[in-house]
């Protein structure tokens, strides 16, 4: 399935009326399995041949898809496994722009890297992380009904990647592997798991707590992502998210 297969198929939630009040800490169920997914973080690392997969413990918040690009940076991520609880895929390739010199000879050099890193954003943040080497293998965790919506509106496209079961869509994207469902499979290590507030413009608390106790290992790394600049997710969403936060805080790599 290709990106724009996959955005028809799975495309973005209806983005609802926003929200404003006030976080209130003991209203969400979350709190305690991020909290305790957060206290049992713990250094993991992988050698296979000569690729090493790596990343450092920790627990963070980001506000923006920059800093959280950046974030995994500071992990020390390397070919690490990303479980993202979301309503957004954030696969959108990065275009980089070219002068008149760009194909002059000699060729100079180019830190494509640093340029997709440079060019991420809200739809690319992902993207970007998957093409710079910094994780092999992305996960998505969705709510369950805006799965079940997706997959339908898929299947009524003809769309490709879908399971029989209507369990799981698989998107193939130039032979890189994403994988989509409203609960989570077999995982592997080093583990990030990503909270984007995008999931709980659907998605509740206690929902995504019962997925993350179907984890079957503990996460190296959590990262709550906030998307403060994304206006299509509402500040009651960032409120749920929020609510995990001071457990996390508590947390030291």
């Amino acid at each position: 399935m290709t990106e724009r297969s996959s955005r028809d198929a799975l495309g973005a939630a209806p983005h609802p009326q926003v929200v404003h009040h006030q976080p209130s800490r003991s209203r969400w169920a979350a709190v305690a399995v991020l909290a305790m997914l957060a206290v049992a973080v713990a250094f993991v690392a992988v050698e296979t041949g000569s690729a090493a997969r790596s990343l450092q413990a920790g627990a963070t918040v980001t506000q923006t898809s920059t800093e959280t690009v950046a974030a995994f940076g500071t992990l020390g991520a390397r070919g690490a496994v990303v479980l993202v609880a979301t309503e957004d895929l954030g696969y959108s390739p990065v275009s980089i722009l070219t002068t008149p010199g760009t194909l002059a000879w000699p060729v100079g050099d180019v830190d494509l890297a640093a340029e997709f890193a440079a060019g991420a954003d809200r739809d690319s943040w992902l993207w970007v992380l998957a093409k710079t080497g910094v994780v092999r293998r992305i996960d998505y965790l969705l709510p369950q009904t805006t799965f079940e919506r997706r997959v339908a509106e898929g299947r009524a496209q003809g769309l490709p990647g879908i399971a029989r079961d209507g369990r799981s869509v698989l998107a193939n994207d130039e032979g890189y592997l994403r994988y989509i469902a409203a609960e989570p499979r077999r995982l592997d290590t080093p583990l990030v798991v990503v909270v984007d507030a995008s999931y709980f413009r659907t998605g509740t608390p206690a929902e995504l707590a019962t997925r993350l106790q179907q984890l079957d290992l503990v996460p190296t790394a959590v990262v709550l992502y906030r998307a403060t600049e994304d206006t299509s997710v509402p500040e009651a969403a960032r409120v749920a998210l929020d609510g995990a936060i001071p457990g996390l805080e508590q947390v030291r790599p």
